[in-house]
């Protein structure tokens, strides 16, 4: 069948939304560590260069093949290597 990929993705977002999840669009990683209770991450803005500190018992790594360069960038250990097709 036909799905309307953006539709499902706003559905997603507003579950996610629902149960506290935050999305932070535009947002470079400054810097960031995993704790043994969560993880915590500094974000700047691409629009104001604005800093901010996000507090979180999870993260979605959700940066394609810079997944693996990030994940360490926040002192992860056992972290997976990118696979290039």
């Amino acid at each position: 069948g036909i799905v309307d990929s953006h539709a499902f993705m706003q559905a997603l977002l507003a579950d996610a939304e629902e149960y506290g999840a935050t999305l932070a669009l535009r947002t470079q990683l400054r810097g960031g560590q995993v704790y043994q209770e969560g993880v915590m991450v500094e974000l700047e803005s691409v629009d104001s260069a604005d800093v901010f500190t996000v507090e979180a018992q999870a993260v979605v790594n959700c940066c394609g093949l810079a997944a693996p360069r990030v994940a360490r960038s926040l002192g992860m250990e056992r972290v997976p290597e990118a696979f290039y097709c």
